[in-house]
């Protein structure tokens, strides 16, 4: 079996759910932080988004590292 075949069905349903999420922010709270120090709802919900397209970059190259450019690269401690 290839790793494809796992994997695709996964990401349909995640995809249905981040959907089913994101369709429940209301817009007029997109603004709203729980925290003068956190996100607003509007960001988080942008980082939900851009998921797939992380995923999409991730296996489609050789190496991915999280470290800033110009950083020494991430090594797990």
């Amino acid at each position: 079996m290839r790793i494809s075949d796992s994997l695709l069905p996964e990401l349909d349903q995640e995809s249905r759910n981040t959907r089913r999420a994101l369709e429940r922010v209301p817009e007029h709270l997109l603004e709203w932080k729980p925290h003068p120090k956190s996100m607003s709802l509007g960001h988080l919900a942008s980082h939900l988004v851009e998921i797939p397209f992380w995923a999409l970059s991730t296996l489609k190259s050789s190496s991915f590292d999280v470290a800033p450019p110009g950083a020494p690269p991430y090594t797990t401690p």
